[in-house]
């Protein structure tokens, strides 16, 4: 191994050139594997939140659907006191399996 003679006249050990760059080389490697998990990891959140908000609309075109079967049901036909209160069950039961799915 060579030696350099510093400055004051101490001499310091002069490491191989292999292996600076054996070290650049794994410094590299471990960033660029930090970058592509951070890539990955990002994409997948994105793609999470794309999804529920894709969910989010579809769960609200099937209500506004339902809503107007409902209404297009009311309007044919006067509904009676009870049919309209096993109705307005019906609506509160679908309505609040719609809220625990999308709570989920």
């Amino acid at each position: 191994m060579k030696s350099i003679e510093a400055t004051g006249g101490a001499t310091v050990a002069a490491s191989p050139w292999w292996k600076q760059g054996l070290a650049r080389l794994g410094f590299t490697a471990v960033a660029t594997a930090f970058a592509v998990l951070a890539a990955y990891y990002g994409t997948i959140s994105e793609l999470k939140l794309a999804l529920s908000e894709k969910a989010d609309r579809q769960a609200v075109e099937n209500t506004d659907v339902r809503l107007a079967r409902i209404e297009v049901v009311i309007n044919d036909r006067l509904l009676t006191k009870d049919e309209f209160y096993h109705l307005r069950d019906e609506i509160l039961v679908r309505l609040a399996r719609m809220e625990s799915e999308l709570s989920r």
